[in-house]
């Protein structure tokens, strides 16, 4: 965070973080590897998926996979 890129970083996923971890399963899912987590994402029913997809989450989940690791 000295640098501010971390804060940068957190504000560009503060509010679809905020959203995920309402999700049953995120922070199991997103605390494994990748490929896990976008397994779990892409399991998710389309009710729960849709609203995540409009939000722009389906769109950059490595970087928010990343974020956490």
């Amino acid at each position: 965070m000295a640098n501010g890129d971390d804060a940068v970083t957190l504000g560009k996923f503060d509010g679809l973080v905020k959203l995920l971890k309402k999700v049953p399963g995120f922070a199991k899912a997103v605390a494994g590897k990748y490929d896990d987590f976008k397994k779990w994402y892409n399991g998710l029913s389309p009710w729960v998926r849709g609203p995540l997809a409009v939000a722009g989450v389906g769109s950059d989940l490595y970087g928010i996979w990343q974020f956490f690791h």
